[in-house]
């Protein structure tokens, strides 16, 4: 990006060189901050329309205001040098400074954008609470452009910001989305099993639905020796010592073990009288936030406090299976309606043995434990990925503020691009980014089209990395969540354009808009060898309609979950498998003649599966 003619040096290490024709001067020069008034929560107005804001944003509602807007909030106490803004008239509490258009000698939106680079780590020391200091913040320095220039300044990173903030929100998205299928995932394998032609009968637990045949329903109380909790007081906590975790620490996912406490030796032998917690118990959650299991795996000791019951299982079952069956949604909403109080919530250990569960042979258990551990692992990596998206966006954010309020960049003509790079896509996105590149310009290339590439470039070209878990669908193989992922991650890199006809029924149409030729260089990084195959079979797929590529897929399908079960398919079982077994709507979709032709295609390309893909599901919860 363009930068100014000429600098000098500002005379302020962190600021270095500013432009020329710039000032740098002290804060108190420009504005001035304005302390907020008390007002405690009980004498606020809560129907009222202006905006109470403390030292980390808003915290109620009010009827009258101290604060005109537009106005700038700066944190004075706990979280101080925070920065919120109010387009409105708001009420600035005793904890935060306020700047409004009564003390700007400067256009306020601008010095909104300028205060991000205040170094405001100066503190008042009269009391116990952190704050910032007034007289330290008004003795800051900072670069001061022309009134022309702080609109363009402000007005670019108004515009650009909001760019930024819009693709971290689709991060955000796709990370709830992520946890959801993942939630998902766990709740169906533990109620339903991995066999999808395996026989339901009732479980008797609303909770619970139809079982497989072979599966028993069990209280939680009936699978354990034992349950205790902690102590039912908070011990005198030391520096170093034995950690002592409460339910903050255990999550479905991880430990959170930044923040944990520790106690004396003395404290943890003596607390050990009463539990022990060891590798294989599984710790329960049962106060603040409850119902939320996690198996011992740590090669230290420790102890817990009492918001987290210990529970030690009977022989014979897996502790894994059973915490992710405690996880599944329908026992953490059988947690939630044991759970009492409404401040102070508890899970008590009476209630907890109550809770309801599907139990299959240990066998199976292991099963599920081994296929749920390979998913989980597999959706936590790609919330990651996505989370260093967010973390990368989130600095360039920061980098490009501080560059246009110093004077770094010249934003009076900029107009600058902003997307999650396609480095950090995933595989799956790789994949179908390529395939809309080459392919996707086809009236009736939409999402069913590009759901049963995906399909296909999984199972045949054994593109592990696209993860999907696919559903017997009226249009052939669909992982829903696969989908959303992808589609939002190649929004959030600006790499596909996805738009909707008008209608409740319109289609949705892709655009591709980024760099193929990129995107091609690094996916054959990410898959080697493998890359030459999904090249042929795109080519061979690609200019096919929907109605042969959902044919063609389908016939794949189910062909690879007869030969998952150890079946050798003739023609005629695989067009009865889709006809009559995979959805009612393909009866009427392909006609029997229809599938055959297809069949003999797909012989006639090699396009036949060797029965290592995964097998499809009915009636999954996705």
């Amino acid at each position: 990006m363009k930068r100014y003619p000429a600098y000098k040096d500002s005379g302020v290490r962190t600021l270095g060189k500013v432009p020329e024709t710039w000032e740098v001067l002290p804060l108190k020069r420009i504005t001035f901050l304005a302390y907020g008034d008390a007002l405690a929560a009980d004498v606020r107005d809560i129907d009222g329309n202006v905006v109470v804001f403390g030292s980390n944003g808003p915290v109620g509602w009010h009827s009258s205001n101290n604060a005109i807007g537009p106005a700038i909030l700066v944190g004075r106490k706990g979280s101080y040098g925070a920065l919120n803004w109010s387009d409105d008239n708001c009420f600035a509490i005793d904890t935060v400074y306020f700047i409004d258009k009564r003390a700007a000698l400067c256009d306020i939106r601008w010095l909104y954008w300028t205060l991000h680079i205040g170094d405001f780590g100066a503190v008042s020391q009269d009391t116990g609470v952190p704050g910032l200091s007034r007289s330290d913040a008004h003795e800051t320095r900072f670069p001061v452009p022309s009134n022309d220039e702080q609109r363009a300044i402000a007005d670019f990173l108004d515009r650009e910001t909001a760019k930024i903030d819009a693709l971290v929100e689709e991060q955000r998205r796709l990370i709830a989305l992520l946890a959801e299928k993942r939630q998902a995932v766990i709740s169906h394998a533990v109620t339903k099993g991995l066999n999808p032609t395996a026989p339901l009968k009732p479980s008797g637990i609303d909770w619970l639905g139809d079982i497989p045949e072979g599966w028993g329903r069990v209280a939680l109380g009936r699978l354990c020796q034992s349950i205790s909790d902690g102590p039912h007081f908070s011990p005198s906590y030391v520096d170093e010592g034995i950690p002592f975790l409460s339910a903050r620490n255990v999550a479905i996912d991880q430990w959170h073990l930044d923040d944990v406490k520790f106690i004396s030796e003395s404290d943890f032998k003596e607390f050990s009288k009463r539990i022990v917690p060891e590798r294989g118990d599984i710790l329960y959650t049962k106060g603040g936030t409850t119902g939320v299991a996690r198996v011992v795996d740590l090669d230290f000791d420790f102890q817990v406090w009492v918001h987290i019951a210990v529970l030690k299982l009977i022989p014979n079952v897996d502790p894994f299976f059973v915490a992710h069956a405690l996880n599944s949604t329908g026992c953490y909403e059988q947690s939630q309606l044991h759970t009492r109080g409404a401040t102070n919530q508890d899970l008590g250990l009476t209630r907890m043995t109550k809770i309801w569960m599907a139990l299959p042979p240990l066998s199976e258990q292991q099963e599920i434990r081994r296929y749920l551990d390979e998913q989980t692992a597999r959706l936590d990596a790609l919330s990651e990925t996505v989370t260093s998206a967010i973390a990368l966006l989130q600095e360039r954010r920061a980098a490009l503020i501080s560059a246009a309020v110093t004077g770094k960049i010249d934003v009076r003509e900029a107009v600058v691009p902003v997307a999650v790079p396609q480095q950090l896509l995933n595989v799956s996105a790789m994949v179908a980014g390529i395939v809309i590149a080459r392919h996707g310009r086809q009236s009736d290339h939409g999402r069913v089209w590009l759901q049963k590439m995906l399909f296909m470039a999984q199972t045949h070209a054994n593109i592990d990395g696209i993860g999907g878990t696919y559903l017997r669908a009226a249009n052939g193989p669909l992982d829903i969540g696969l989908r959303d992922q992808v589609e939002a991650e190649l929004s959030a890199a600006n790499a596909v354009r996805v738009t909707r006809e008008p209608g409740d029924q319109g289609a949705y149409r892709y655009d591709f808009i980024g760099d193929a030729s990129q995107l091609r260089a690094d996916l054959a990084a990410k898959i080697g060898d493998r890359m030459d195959g999904f090249l042929r079979l795109m080519d061979l797929l690609g200019d096919m309609g929907t109605r042969q590529i959902e044919a063609v897929a389908t016939l794949y399908a189910a062909w690879n979950d007869f030969l998952n079960d150890g079946k050798a398919p003739s023609d005629a079982d695989l067009i009865h498998e889709v006809r009559e077994n995979w959805h009612p709507a393909k009866k009427e979709r392909l006609s029997a003649q229809y599938l055959a032709d297809q069949l003999g295609w797909m012989r006639r390309q090699d396009i036949v599966p060797n029965g290592t893909g995964r097998k499809t599901y009915t009636d999954r919860l996705i």
